[in-house]
């Protein structure tokens, strides 16, 4: 296995397991959910657990674009 697909293995497999952990915890997670903490690590903002679904939607959309542009890399 070449050193380039095993980093696109282990980038699959990091956003696999995001996605995972989410749907997992889904069923438990309340309506609200704590989204910032403060300095003495206090919640101070709260939102929908849909936001619980924006890193792994931000993760993919890095892999795909990266990959995406990795595969012309003669225009950069």
């Amino acid at each position: 296995m070449t050193l380039h697909r095993a980093l696109e293995a282990g980038s699959i497999l990091v956003l696999l397991t995001m996605a995972a952990v989410v749907a997992v915890a889904w069923g438990r997670l309340p309506q609200t959910v704590p989204v910032h903490f403060g300095w003495p690590g206090v919640p101070d903002a709260r939102g929908s657990r849909y936001r619980m679904l924006v890193l792994p939607t931000i993760g993919a959309a890095i892999y795909v674009g990266l990959t995406l542009l990795g595969r012309i890399p003669h225009r950069f």
